[in-house]
């Protein structure tokens, strides 16, 4: 199973994030709150179970249904309704494939081609308040995941004086399919990457909305982990997303391998239509989604389309040619550790052949720099490899391709380890950081320690500090310094909280001079 595949499962996972909520198992009835004036109509919420001083407001449509002729369209924007409408239930997630998870995890989440709702968790009393928005963006690769999920419950990150939205968007197939048929019919000649359509579709709603809740439309910040991440390093190439946001947090995903040509793309997805049966594009769209299971292999990343993504974003970064926002960009220190938890390679022969068919004639610098690492604990040893090469270092050249434009960047190094059954065995592991990122830190399996409940408080608070002000620093908490190539420095948020520089240096240097070449 490669990186990607087990990205996936962890991000399926609800025991992966290590913490959930007691307060999300409150049984206090709801009582309405509203109603609320969008410009597609009146919706009413209710006080949330997680916090009672916050609003949520849920399965907000802000698309019409992306189905029949809309599939694989650009999303259209929602049709008025009469009436109040509810606002106090989650909206279906994206079609998934339950195997995509390693098997049954999402077979129990609600799903539907008509999946395109967002939610929002407001502390406003008012909507002349203009507190800062943030905008959360879920993982999952691209395949699976939902803003539903009990881990990215906002109400706590809400009490800290912003107003949150989350939002669901298309995935795999009905994502990420591009077909001559498809660009043919489009007025831009490009198809593909109608997950972030939506998410920007999404941004368009908030700037037009979000002040009925009382957020600031000119303070918005993007925050995701993982593919949420990704989306926003996208987003920030994206020409369509210019002026919708304002800032953005980068949790473990920065851009690697963003770089298919949609040709290549369509010609995938003419031999998926074949092998469905499909000849023309209304018989494609009006396949049930059933009959796209049976398709074993489908590359779910963006592409190249030469609209939304009109080039290789790693060279639209390297250009300066983006949108030019800061950014606070991050990994975990052991990010590959949980993929190797059932890992065979165990001995120092294995981990030797690993290194050398992973990577060639390169691997006996690689083995030579990690072999301090591999004496002591062969799965580590893997871990670093993994997670330096395909994490830390296009990270830091993101935080790089910022400073060149003058844009304000700055970089955290999470190595908590949550004392976690979890967290026993995969350390500071993708994900890891998100519950802190959310205050849901209560343990399922013992109680948080308060070095937990203090770190999370303080990510919180530098998390909604960037939000507020572009900078996350606040009196009392260690100053996080603006990211510079000559010093690489970063915050690493730990058991103790502190500024450092030259972050991996040796290690970094190595992947740098190998990519180089």
């Amino acid at each position: 199973m490669n990186f990607t595949s087990l990205l996936l499962i962890l991000l399926a996972l609800p025991l992966t994030l290590a913490f959930t909520s007691e307060a999300l198992a409150d049984s206090t009835p709801f009582h309405d709150i509203g109603p609320v004036q969008l410009d597609s109509g009146l919706i009413s919420g209710a006080a949330s179970p997680a916090a009672k001083d916050i609003s949520v407001f849920k399965g907000i449509p802000y698309a019409q249904p992306p189905v029949g002729e809309l599939r694989w369209t650009p999303p259209v924007p929602v049709h008025p309704w009469k009436g109040v409408r509810p606002a106090k239930d989650f909206g279906p997630a994206a079609p998934q494939k339950a195997m995509a998870a390693g098997g049954g995890i999402t077979e129990d989440i609600w799903q539907d081609e008509d999946c395109l709702y967002l939610n929002v968790w407001t502390p406003a009393k008012s909507k002349e308040e203009k507190l800062p928005v943030m905008v959360w963006i879920h993982g999952g690769g691209f395949r699976i995941g939902s803003s539903s999920m009990p881990s990215y419950d906002c109400a706590k990150l809400a009490q800290k004086g912003v107003v949150v939205v989350s939002m669901n968007y298309r995935l795999g197939f009905f994502g990420q399919f591009a077909h001559p048929w498809l660009t043919e019919e489009s007025e831009h000649k490009a198809s593909g990457n109608y997950s972030l359509l939506d998410q920007i579709l999404a941004l368009k709603w908030i700037q037009k909305n979000i002040s009925q809740f009382g957020g600031d439309p000119d303070r918005v910040t993007l925050f995701g982990e993982s593919a949420g991440s990704r989306s926003i390093t996208l987003l920030v190439a994206s020409p369509l997303a210019k002026g919708l946001f304002h800032r953005g947090i980068c949790q473990s995903g920065a851009i690697r391998d963003v770089n298919t040509p949609r040709k290549v793309r369509e010609d995938q997805c003419a031999k998926i239509a074949e092998q469905l049966g499909a000849t023309s594009l209304k018989e494609l769209r009006a396949l049930k989604v059933e009959d796209f299971e049976q398709i074993q292999k489908f590359d779910s990343n963006p592409i190249v389309d030469g609209w939304v993504i009109p080039r290789d974003p790693a060279i639209l970064y390297a250009e300066g040619s983006i949108n030019k926002v800061p950014l606070m960009i991050g990994i975990n220190a052991d990010e590959a550790m949980l993929f190797l938890v059932r890992s065979t390679i165990d001995t120092q022969e294995k981990y030797t052949a690993h290194v050398n068919h992973t990577y060639g004639n390169q691997a006996q610098k690689i083995l030579a720099a990690y072999s301090d690492v591999a004496q002591k604990d062969i799965k580590d040893a893997v871990s670093q490899i993994s997670t330096d090469s395909t994490m830390l270092l296009p990270a830091i050249e993101q935080a790089r391709c910022l400073e060149k434009t003058g844009t304000p960047a700055y970089f955290y190094y999470f190595t908590r380890i949550p004392p976690t059954l979890l967290g026993k065995v995969a350390k500071s592991h993708h994900g890891a950081e998100i519950p802190y990122v959310m205050g849901l830190l209560t343990n399922r399996w013992g109680k948080a320690e308060q070095t937990d409940l203090d770190l999370s408080n303080a990510m919180m608070t530098y998390w909604t500090r960037f939000a507020t002000h572009g900078n996350p620093n606040e009196s009392g908490l260690p100053e996080w310094p603006v990211y510079s190539s000559k010093t690489n420095a970063y915050l690493e948020l730990g058991n103790e909280i502190k500024a450092g520089t030259n972050l991996r240096k040796d290690k970094l240097t190595l992947w740098e001079m190998m990519e180089s070449k």
